[in-house]
């Protein structure tokens, strides 16, 4: 054979391998997770919860588990009867945010006798209905503008309203982290948190799905000074390499991160933090006491 002919055969091979896997993922049956939907954040009465959660398949379907959180709560969960290719459960949670995965044996419809095992994940978010909890607002040292949760993407900053666009709840992270190291989630947009989005300078701040196990939503703070009766903070990132600082966008609107100088912090990263229950300033050494 030719090294043309030899080039040929391997492309054809691998044509052939490509057209198989596609088959094999069009002709499968599936499930998915109908309920909760993908990052949707649920407003429940009381912790803790039920909810409900809620899975189909285009088929029939075999050994379904389900997790939650790692947790399998199969058991929990209950077929709806046959022909209906459904199961359903009320599920007991706590509060917070919560990643459901289901996995079950789907036929092959063209290769009779074989089957494959197909998977979903949907993480979503658990808030109390009408308890807003004590909110705390922060005021930049430069111009006294407060970060604003506006549009649910992305921080910026704006002068404090007195709405919840401006109000944060504001928690000391999981135990063993450290004292100064909290997570700060959005009032106007419950169970979305400030997360640094990488290790760059200048990236603007994101509002994520809340996860107080992830070090991007963990922010270190810190009273770099007191003045008049007010600590003075930054608030740097957990994760970042650069330790990036929460920072107002010079000649922006953005709340973004930039290195901190911890012997000279710039006005533009130093922040005062208002309790809104007690108008009065955090003045301990972070900002996370209640």
């Amino acid at each position: 054979m030719s090294a043309t002919s030899a080039v040929q055969c391997q492309a054809l091979r691998t044509c052939l391998a490509a057209i198989v896997v596609t088959a094999l993922s069009a002709c499968a049956s599936s499930i998915q997770i109908q309920q909760p939907a993908a990052d949707s954040v649920i407003t429940v009465p009381s912790t803790p919860a039920a909810t409900r959660v809620v899975v189909t398949g285009n088929d029939r379907y075999t050994g379904l588990r389900v997790t939650v959180d790692g947790t399998d709560v199969s058991n929990q969960m209950v077929y709806q009867g046959a022909g209906s290719n459904r199961d359903e459960g009320n599920l007991t949670l706590p509060l917070g945010r919560h990643t459901v995965v289901a996995r079950a044996e789907v036929p092959c419809w063209y290769c009779q006798g074989q089957t494959w095992t197909s998977t979903d994940t949907k993480s979503f978010c658990l808030v109390p209905a009408g308890a807003a909890g004590l909110t705390k607002t922060a005021f930049a040292q430069a111009d006294n503008s407060s970060w604003s949760s506006t549009g649910g993407a992305n921080a910026s900053y704006a002068p404090d309203a007195a709405t919840n666009a401006t109000r944060w709840r504001m928690t000391p992270a999981a135990t063993g982290i450290g004292v100064n190291v909290g997570v700060i989630e959005s009032v106007e947009f419950p169970c979305k948190c400030l997360r640094s989005p990488d290790d760059n300078n200048n990236s603007v701040i994101a509002l994520a799905l809340c996860d107080r196990t992830d070090q991007r939503q963990q922010w270190r703070g810190i009273r770099r000074q007191t003045t008049v009766g007010k600590g003075v903070y930054s608030f740097e990132s957990v994760a970042s390499n650069s330790f990036g600082c929460l920072t107002e966008q010079v000649g922006g609107t953005q709340v973004i991160q930039r290195a901190c100088d911890i012997t000279n912090v710039t006005p533009a990263q130093l922040w005062t933090v208002r309790n809104n229950t007690t108008n009065a300033f955090e003045t301990d050494s972070n900002p996370w006491g209640q």
